[in-house]
């Protein structure tokens, strides 16, 4: 939770617990991964989530605003804890893939003002499950 709180700086209204809530309106929660087997990410993609971050975007606020501060929290994220990750979408889209140190974006998905959040190396390719 530490890192996710640091990431999203002035974008997070307020949290408890393991719960936040951004000033756009939507919320966030991190967890510790609840190894469940077959796990869809380690059959997919060879390694088993060990921190999982949920995403709530109202659909009554600014759906814009909302989309920015999840990118930017998921990449600040991505930039104080290393090792494998990805950000998907209720396991329908796939946003983006760090394996083995090479961050991959789908680029059907990520818009040029959302591209300019990321800080670390990246390639763009198509994604999916």
């Amino acid at each position: 939770m530490a890192a996710a709180l640091d990431a999203g700086g002035q974008a997070i209204e307020r949290h408890e617990g393991n719960t936040g809530w951004f000033r756009s309106g939507g919320y966030f929660d991190v967890d510790v991964s609840e190894y469940d087997p077959p796990d869809p990410i380690e059959d997919q993609f060879g390694f088993a989530p060990t921190v999982e971050i949920y995403f709530e975007i109202k659909k009554f606020a600014d759906f814009d605003a909302q989309e920015t501060d999840v990118l930017g929290l998921s990449l600040g994220v991505l930039d104080r804890i290393p090792g494998d990750a990805l950000l998907n979408y209720q396991f329908i889209e796939l946003w983006m893939l760090r394996k083995d140190g090479k961050l991959t974006i789908n680029d059907e998905l990520w818009k040029p003002k959302y591209r300019a959040l990321i800080k670390q190396p990246y390639e763009s390719g198509p994604l999916s499950w």
